[in-house]
C-alpha cells in the first residue's frame, strides 16, 4: 500500500532534525542571516487600520472615491467642540479662533455659522409661485379685514370683533425647509454652530488633503490642536474672555482617524507584550522548568522575524486584522514548541541519545505537526481566496507564518536542544501515568455518558444554527468609545445634516438638475423605506424664475409697509418684521450666496467644468443594512440621456465592504473546509483516520457556531474570519491523537501525556487571541470573545468528546471479541 504524505514525510523530518543538531553552526549562520534580511524588510511595516482601503482597486466605489479625492478634496474635518461656557462666550471664542485656524497653511476654510441670516431674509425667493400666491392673499385678506375695521360707515353684526389674518407664513415656507435642506424660516435661530442651551458649538476646520495620507491627518490634527490650546489656555485674558468653565474637545472625522490608530497602536503592544509573557509563563509552569520558555521561544521568534518580513517586502502594511498577528502567531506557533519538547523530554527519559530521541520525536511528533500545521495553513490560504484585503492579507500572511514557524522549529529546535544540555539541562523525573491521571481513568469509566453528553449538546446545536445572527452595525467594532467618536452625534445635531455626505459629480450642463429630480423620484417611491435625507446641489440654491416671483414679493412688501407695528403684539411685530424684511431683498444670483454656502459645493480646482450635488442619509450608516439601502437609492443615477452615474463617499466603499463580506462568506468558508478535509485525507492517507482526525474539528465548529446564540457574543464582519482559523487550530489536537494512536499507544496514555500538551497548546493559543480582550477596540474584542468561546469547545471536543467516543468504540470491539 501506498504510504500516506504523513508517514513519508516523518523520517524526512527526523533526519533533517539530526542533520541540524549535528551541524549547530551551519543552521546558525542560515537563520540568522534570514532574520537580517528579514528585519530589513520589517523595519518599515506601519499599520493602517482604515478599512475603507481594504477594497480591490477594480470596485467602482474604490475609483469613484479616487476621482472624489481629485476632484472634490477632503471628505470631513478636523472639529473643534467648545462647551461650558455662556453662549455669548462661545460665540466671541469662535470669532476668535476661526481666524487662527484659517491662517494654517493647512486649512482651507473654518466653518462655524451657519448661513441663516441670508437664507431667511431671502426663503420667500425659494417658495413655489403658487404658494406665494397664496401668502399674498392672506396678507390682502388682512388689509381688506383692517380696512373694514377702520370704516366707521361699517357696523360689525357678528358677536365679536374679526381675528385679523396673521402675518406669520412660516408653515407654508417650511415646507421648502425639508426640499433644500436649509433653515428658511427661523427669525431666533441661531446662526452659529451652537446650541445656547447645552451650551455646546463646534468649529469645523477642512483640511486641504484627504485623511488617507496617515501622517498628513496625524500633522494637521496637531496643527489644530496647537492653535485651539494656545487660543483656549486659561490666561487672565482668557479668563476675561471666556470665563473659567470652557472646555475644549476634539473631534471630526481626522481626529477620529488618529485617535482611533493611536490606541490600535496601543493595543497592539499591550497584547502583544501580553501574550507573550502569558505563553511563556504558562510552558514555565507546564515543563516545571526556567529553560523550557527559551527552548520553545527561540525557535518561535525566528519564524515571526521571518513573517513579518515577509509582510513588510509584499505589503509594507498591517491591516486590522494582520497587525494583531503576532499575538496570534504567539499562541499557535508554539504550540509546536511545547508538543516537540514534551515528546522530545519523554524519549530522553527513557534513555534515548539525543539524535535517537530527535529522530523518534520529529518522525512522530514532529509528523503530527506538519500535518496539523498544513490544515492549518490550508484554512488560512482559504481566506486568501477574498477579495477583501483584510481577510486576504491575514490569510496569506498567516498561511506562510505557520510554514515559516514549522520550518524554524524544524531546523532550531535541536540546535537550541543541543546548546541547552550542554549547558546541564536534563528531562524531568516528573512522569504522566495512568495512574496519576485521574481524568483518563474517569473517560474510560463513563465513556458512554461522556458520549450521550457530546449528543446532546449536538442536538441544542443544531436548533441553535436556525438561531444564529450577525451584528450589520459597524459602529460596534469601531472604537466608538473615544471621545471623538462620541461627539459625531453632538455635532451632527448642531450642523442640521451628517458631516459626511456623499457626492455625485455633475459633469455636463444640467446634470445637476437631472441627479436630484431622480432621486427626488426615488425618496417619494420609496417613501418612509427611504434612506435619502436631502440631496442639494449649488445651483438649487439659486433658485429659477426669480423675477416673476419678485413681482409678488413686492406687492406683499407693499402691504405690508401699510402696517403699524406699534399696534402688533410682541409675537405678532416679530413675525411682521421678519417678513418685512423678506420682502425687502433684490433677486440673487451665485456670487451672492454666502461663502459658507459656496465652499460646501466648491470643487479643488476652480476651473473644472462641471458641478457636484450632495447627497445626504436619513439613517445610520454604520449599520451595514442602512449602507446598502442607502448605496442601492444612490447608485445607477439616470441623467435622462442613457447615462448613468452614482454617488462617491466612504458610506459607498462601506457599503460594498459589508455586501462583500456577506456574500463571500459562505462560499469561501464552506470551499476552506472542504479543502481542509481534503487536505488532511491526503496527508493523512487514510479516510478513516482523516474522519477521526477531523471530527474535534468538525464538532468544534457545529458546537461553537450552534451554541453562540445562548452566549452574548455576535458574529460580525470581523470576527466570521475566525471560522476557518478555529476549523484550523482544532484539527491539530485531532492529528496528535490519531498519529499517537497509529502507533499504538493506549488511549489511557494518550489521554495522559497527549492530552496535556494539547490542553496546552490550546492555552497557549488562547492566551494568543485572549491578550485581544483588553484592546480598546470593539472589533478586536469580538474577534478575542469568538475565538475563546471556540477553543474552549474545542478543549472539550479533544479531551472529552474524542477520547470518551474512541473509549467506547474500543469497549463495544472488546464485547464483540475484536482487538481494540
Amino acid at each position: 500500500m501506498k504510504q500516506a504524505f504523513a508517514d513519508r514525510a516523518g523520517p524526512v523530518l527526523g533526519r533533517v532534525a539530526v542533520w541540524s543538531y549535528r551541524h549547530p553552526v551551519a543552521v546558525a549562520v542560515v537563520v540568522s542571516l534570514l532574520a537580517i534580511v528579514s528585519l530589513f524588510g520589517a523595519r518599515n511595516l506601519r499599520l493602517d487600520a482604515d478599512l475603507v482601503e481594504l477594497l480591490p482597486p477594480s470596485f467602482q466605489s474604490v475609483r469613484d472615491i479616487d476621482k472624489l479625492k481629485e476632484r472634490f478634496g477632503a471628505i470631513g474635518y478636523v472639529a473643534v467642540v467648545a462647551s461650558g461656557a455662556e453662549p455669548e462666550a462661545l460665540r466671541a471664542f469662535a470669532d476668535a479662533l476661526a481666524p487662527k485656524l484659517e491662517a494654517l497653511p493647512d486649512i482651507r476654510y473654518v466653518e462655524y455659522r451657519h448661513p441663516g441670516t441670508f437664507l431667511r431674509d431671502h426663503g420667500l425667493y425659494y417658495v413655489d409661485v403658487e404658494d406665494l400666491e397664496t401668502i399674498l392673499e392672506r396678507l390682502e385678506d388682512r388689509e381688506a379685514n383692517a380696512k373694514r375695521k377702520a370704516n366707521p360707515l361699517l357696523v360689525d353684526l357678528g358677536d365679536g370683533e374679526a381675528k385679523p389674518a396673521s402675518i406669520d407664513f412660516s408653515d407654508i415656507i417650511q415646507k421648502y425647509e425639508k426640499r433644500f435642506g436649509l433653515k428658511l424660516s427661523e427669525s431666533e435661530a441661531e446662526d452659529y454652530y451652537l446650541n445656547p442651551k447645552t451650551r455646546v458649538m463646534a468649529l469645523l476646520a477642512k483640511p486641504a488633503q484627504h485623511d488617507t495620507d496617515l501622517s498628513y491627518a496625524q500633522r494637521v490634527v496637531e496643527e489644530v490642536a496647537q492653535v485651539v490650546s494656545q487660543a483656549s489656555k486659561p490666561s487672565p485674558e482668557n479668563l476675561k474672555k471666556y470665563g473659567p468653565n470652557l472646555h475644549i474637545a476634539m473631534a471630526g472625522g481626522y481626529t477620529k482617524k488618529v485617535d482611533q490608530q493611536k490606541m490600535i497602536m496601543r493595543d497592539l503592544g499591550l497584547s502583544t507584550s501580553l501574550a507573550a509573557f502569558l505563553v511563556l509563563a504558562f510552558v514555565s509552569l507546564l515543563h516545571r522548568r526556567f529553560s523550557a520558555p527559551f527552548i520553545v521561544a527561540a525557535p518561535l521568534a525566528f519564524g515571526l522575524v521571518w513573517s513579518f518580513g515577509f509582510a513588510g517586502y509584499i505589503y509594507g502594511t498591517l491591516n486590522i486584522l494582520t497587525g494583531f498577528i503576532g499575538a496570534i502567531l504567539t499562541g499557535l506557533g508554539i504550540d509546536h514548541g511545547i508538543h516537540l519538547l514534551g515528546r522530545y523530554e519523554s524519549e530522553r527519559r527513557l534513555g534515548k541519545p539525543a539524535p535517537d530521541a530527535l529522530f523518534l520525536t520529529f518522525a512522530e511528533t514532529g509528523r503530527a505537526a506538519v500535518v496539523a500545521a498544513l490544515t492549518t495553513t490550508v484554512a488560512f490560504a482559504g481566506l486568501g481566496l477574498s477579495e477583501f484585503r483584510a481577510f486576504r492579507e491575514f490569510g496569506v500572511l498567516a498561511a506562510v507564518a505557520m510554514v515559516f514557524l514549522v520550518s524554524a522549529y524544524t531546523v532550531c529546535f535541536p540546535v537550541v536542544m543541543r546548546v541547552v544540555e550542554r549547558l546541564g539541562w536534563h528531562p524531568s523525573l516528573s512522569v504522566p501515568s495512568m495512574e496519576r491521571s485521574w481524568f483518563a481513568r474517569l473517560l474510560k469509566r463513563a465513556s458512554g455518558r461522556f458520549v450521550a453528553l457530546q449528543v446532546f449538546a449536538i442536538v441544542v446545536a443544531t436548533w441553535g444554527l436556525t438561531k444564529l445572527d450577525f451584528d450589520f452595525n459597524f459602529r460596534n467594532l469601531v472604537a466608538s468609545d473615544l471621545p471623538s467618536f462620541k461627539l459625531d452625534a453632538v455635532i451632527d445635531g448642531l450642523l442640521g445634516y451628517s458631516q459626511t455626505p456623499v457626492v455625485v459629480f455633475a459633469d455636463h450642463e444640467g446634470d445637476d438638475r437631472a441627479i436630484i429630480k431622480a432621486l427626488k423620484a426615488r425618496k417619494k417611491a420609496n417613501g418612509d423605506a427611504s434612506t435619502i435625507h436631502l440631496a442639494s446641489s449649488l445651483r438649487q440654491l439659486v433658485p429659477d424664475g426669480q423675477l416673476e416671483k419678485r413681482k409678488l414679493i413686492q406687492k406683499m412688501n407693499r402691504i405690508l409697509e401699510q402696517v403699524e407695528p406699534s399696534q402688533l403684539r410682541p409675537v405678532e411685530r416679530r413675525n411682521y418684521l421678519q417678513a418685512l424684511t423678506m420682502t425687502r431683498t433684490a433677486t440673487f444670483g451665485f456670487a451672492d450666496l454666502p461663502a459658507e454656502l459656496r465652499r460646501r459645493f466648491a470643487q479643488r480646482d476652480a476651473d473644472q467644468p462641471g458641478s457636484v450635488v450632495l447627497v445626504y442619509a436619513s439613517v445610520d450608516l454604520s449599520d451595514g443594512a442602512n449602507a446598502q439601502r442607502f448605496a442601492r437609492e444612490v447608485r445607477d443615477i439616470p441623467l435622462g440621456d442613457g447615462r448613468v452615474t452614482a454617488a462617491a463617499g466612504g458610506p459607498m466603499v462601506m457599503a460594498d465592504i459589508f455586501e462583500m463580506v456577506i456574500h463571500e462568506a459562505p462560499p469561501v468558508l464552506l470551499f476552506t473546509l472542504v479543502l481542509v478535509f481534503i487536505t488532511s485525507w491526503l496527508l493523512i492517507g487514510r479516510l478513516k483516520d482523516a474522519a477521526l482526525a477531523l471530527l474535534p474539528a468538525f464538532v468544534t465548529m457545529l458546537l461553537t457556531l450552534g451554541l453562540l446564540p445562548l452566549t452574548p457574543i455576535h458574529l460580525n464582519y470581523l470576527n466570521i474570519v475566525m471560522i476557518p482559523v478555529l476549523f484550523g487550530i482544532a484539527v491539530d489536537g485531532g492529528a496528535h491523537i490519531m498519529t499517537r494512536m497509529r502507533t499504538g499507544t493506549p488511549l489511557d496514555e494518550i489521554v495522559a501525556e497527549t492530552g496535556r500538551s494539547i490542553a496546552g497548546a490550546l492555552l497557549t493559543t488562547a492566551f494568543g487571541f485572549g491578550a485581544l480582550l483588553l484592546a480598546d477596540h470593539k472589533g478586536l474584542r469580538s474577534l478575542a470573545e469568538f475565538s475563546l468561546f471556540g477553543l474552549a469547545v474545542n478543549l472539550m471536543a479533544c479531551l472529552v468528546f474524542m477520547p470518551a467516543l474512541l473509549a467506547s468504540f474500543a469497549a463495544h470491539r472488546r464485547k464483540d471479541g475484536e482487538p481494540s
